[in-house]
Parts: C-alpha cells; sequence; structure tokens
C-alpha cells in the first residue's frame, strides 16, 4: 500500500471538512474589523482560537516575517459576504473596494476576519435601515437620494452602547434639524435597529457633488484632520479613525502571541485596541468615500493601475490630483502654498497623517511648477525622511482626480504595470 498517498488522502480531506463553506451576508458589528489577506489558520496553524482573536485584536508587522497582516479594516454597518468559515475565522467578500495586484488574478475583495465581528443581516429586525452598501460594480450605490446618508466626519462616541464609531461610518437618516441628525444605528445587544441622535458637527449629509465640489470637499476634510496639535495615527492596511494622538509620541513595542510568534509596532499609549489609522490609499479613499466620491482602489498598485495620468496635452494640475511613487501616495490639497495630505509611518516621520510643504516630503521640490517639469522629462523623484535625507528615488506620476469620474474607470485597468508618466 502507499502510505504516502493514503497520508495526502486523509489530509486533503480532514482540511476540506475543516474549512465550512457557506454563503451569507453579514453586517458589522465592532467600530473597527482588522480584515487580513490570509487567514491565520493557514499562516499560524498552530494556534488556539485564544491566539488567532488576540491577533485580530493587536496585528501589526511580525518580526520574523515582515508582512503586515492587516490589510484593510471593515467599519461598523458595512455589510459583505461570507463565503468561507474555518474555526473562528470567516472569508468576506466586500464590494466598496478592491485591488488587483496581479495580472492573473484580476480584481479581489477577498478578506479573512474573525466571526465574532459579524452578524447575519437575516437576523437583523429592520435590516432595511441598514444604510446602501457603496459598490464598485454598481456606481450607482454611490449616489443614493439626497439627505438620506449620514457619514460620520469625526469619531463619535455613542453614550448608550459606549462604543466610539470611526470616521466614515455610515447611518440612514430619520430626521433633521437644525443641531442635530437622528439616525438608526444597529445594537448587538438588543439585535435591533434603533434610534440615536448625533450632532451635525460630526459629519455630513450626503448630497450631490460636481467634480469640483468633490475636489474642495475632499481635500478640506483631509486639511481639517491633519492640521491640528493631534492628528490620526498611520496604520499599515489602516483606513479608520476613532482617536485623534500626538505626532511623534508612538513607542516601538514588541508582543508575543504563541510561544513562537513575536510581534513588533509603534503604539500610542491609551489608545484602544484594535487600532484606528490610515496609511496612503486608505486615507484619500476614506476621504472619497465619506462624500460618496468612488475611489475604489485598495493599494496604490491598483490606484496607479485604474486612474488616468495628467496629460500634458490637456490637462493642468488641480487639487485633488494625486502624486504616486511606488508605495507611496499623497494628494495636492493647495496648489498656491505647495501644500499635500499623506499618511507617512514612524520610521521616517511623526507617525500621523499630515498636511506639509512639498519640500518637506520630495528632494529638491519646492512648487508644483517644479514637479510639473519632472513630470514632463519623466524624472524620478526622491522621497525624503524627517531629517531631509534622501531614503528612495523612483519614478512617479500623477494621477487625476477627475479621472475617478470618468466612464468606465473602475471597470478595467487602463494599462499594466507601466511606471511611465503619459
Amino acid at each position: 500500500m502507499n502510505y504516502k498517498l493514503l497520508f495526502l488522502t486523509i489530509s486533503l480531506f480532514t482540511s476540506q471538512l475543516a474549512a465550512e463553506d457557506t454563503n451569507y451576508k453579514a453586517v458589522c458589528i465592532v467600530p473597527i474589523a482588522n480584515l487580513f489577506g490570509k487567514g491565520i489558520h493557514e499562516k499560524y496553524p498552530t494556534l488556539n482560537a485564544e491566539s488567532i482573536k488576540e491577533l485580530y485584536t493587536f496585528t501589526q508587522s511580525p518580526i520574523n516575517n515582515s508582512d503586515c497582516l492587516r490589510i484593510h479594516q471593515m467599519l461598523f454597518h458595512e455589510i459583505g459576504t461570507v463565503v468561507e468559515q474555518v474555526g473562528n475565522e470567516v472569508r468576506i467578500l466586500i464590494d466598496n473596494i478592491f485591488y488587483d495586484n496581479n495580472l492573473w488574478d484580476g480584481k479581489q475583495s477577498s478578506y479573512w476576519t474573525l466571526e465574532e465581528y459579524l452578524v447575519p443581516l437575516e437576523t437583523i429586525d429592520k435590516k432595511d435601515l441598514l444604510p446602501i452598501q457603496l459598490d464598485y460594480k454598481n456606481l450607482e450605490t454611490f449616489q443614493p437620494e439626497e439627505a438620506t446618508i449620514f457619514t460620520l466626519t469625526e469619531p463619535f462616541k455613542d453614550q448608550i452602547t459606549d462604543i466610539t464609531y470611526s470616521v466614515r461610518t455610515r447611518f440612514v437618516i430619520l430626521n433633521v434639524t437644525a443641531e442635530v441628525v437622528t439616525v438608526a444605528r444597529y445594537n448587538n445587544h438588543t439585535n435591533f435597529m434603533e434610534s440615536v441622535e448625533i450632532p451635525k458637527k460630526y459629519g455630513v449629509i450626503n448630497k450631490s457633488l460636481n467634480e469640483e465640489e468633490a475636489a474642495e470637499n475632499v481635500c478640506g476634510l483631509l486639511k481639517k484632520w491633519a492640521q491640528k496639535q493631534e492628528a490620526f495615527a498611520t496604520l499599515l492596511g489602516g483606513c479608520s479613525g476613532t482617536a485623534y494622538v500626538k505626532p511623534g509620541k508612538a513607542e516601538l513595542q514588541t508582543y508575543q502571541c504563541g510561544e513562537q510568534i513575536n510581534f513588533k509596532a509603534y503604539c500610542n499609549s491609551g489608545i484602544q485596541a484594535p487600532y484606528s489609522g490610515f496609511d496612503c490609499p486608505g486615507l484619500i479613499m476614506s476621504a472619497c468615500q465619506i462624500f460618496h466620491i468612488p475611489f475604489c482602489a485598495k493599494n496604490t498598485t491598483t490606484a496607479l493601475r485604474y486612474l488616468r495620468p495628467l496629460d500634458q496635452s490637456q490637462d493642468s494640475l488641480e487639487i485633488g490630483d494625486m502624486i504616486m511613487v511606488k508605495g507611496y501616495l499623497g494628494i495636492i490639497v493647495d496648489l498656491e502654498k505647495g501644500l499635500i495630505a499623506e499618511a507617512r509611518g514612524n520610521t521616517f516621520h511623526e507617525g500621523t497623517i499630515r498636511v506639509t510643504h512639498l519640500r518637506n516630503t520630495f528632494l529638491g521640490i519646492n512648487t508644483y511648477k517644479e514637479l510639473l517639469s519632472k513630470y514632463f522629462a519623466k524624472d524620478s523623484l526622491t522621497l525624503i525622511d524627517k531629517q531631509g535625507a534622501g531614503i528612495l528615488t523612483m519614478p512617479f506620476t500623477l494621477l487625476k482626480f477627475s479621472s475617478i469620474f470618468e466612464p468606465h474607470t473602475w471597470n478595467s485597468p487602463r494599462h499594466l504595470f507601466n511606471w511611465s508618466v503619459n
């Protein structure tokens, strides 16, 4: 008997039994749910359910594996489709954003998270009071009837549930007065959609915006978030904001999960896990989707492939346009003053999102005129650290904010992995 073949057959059969196939809509019931590209059961198969839960709560870059586990974050009230379950983890498909990293994979929107972060949609009473989900496959979802959705632009603590909800969290509007918006909010203790009052200053009521208004709103919000004594933290795979922190105050900490897995992370004292914060594309995506603007790229690679580069023959540089260096994405928020909004980490900067001058990010660039000269000459850009030293020189491109709205932008990539600027 071929015992090796028998063993492989049994192992395959056992693994198939362990993975429960399922298919149901589920609602996120926590303020922030960390989402991983691979399930922990695959990456660290020896961990028990308790340790797996710890990783989803903490989750930063492991010392013995340079990849950050978290690649996205799901927010309260967002809905996805659960398609697989292994232990206490589920694989979920979400619709408001996608990544397209490989020529052979196409669009991907699949992530792993904890089952306890979700509740089946069908079990919720009055589920029609959940906000319509944004869907990159159906851009009409980004244009709901006006004055029907209230989206947070500031963290909001609900005194009834004692939960602080992240910016970008969306609610169905029940009533509006001069100072207060009454919205429908799911309560996981009662399993009911309940009403809660939120002061208007914490968010925006949806309305239709033209391209110019959209750029002004996004850039205005980014400046509001960043130009304070405290700002939202930067976070790999992050697209959430529940607390402001002081720049440069995060400390490098180590954390052990199980017997062999050691993690390191920059942590801000007093901030409750799971940590909130933004990476480069997560910052721009969040600011856009707050205003129902269909920026649907999960990462810089996807933004590069789908958005249209600035064309010297037909375009001018405008606020909202993005500066793309491989692994970096900044957004122009003020042309006259030379300002960009960006999210750069603790290693080379202060670990919070910021609005800063071009010269503080790119070596030798003092004006947007100088940036355009490099762009048209197909020169490279050099990123600098907080001491002004060059750390990375790469080709770059300028992506048009207006191309977000162009027909068929998110249908298929405009080009393959091409770093030419025109």
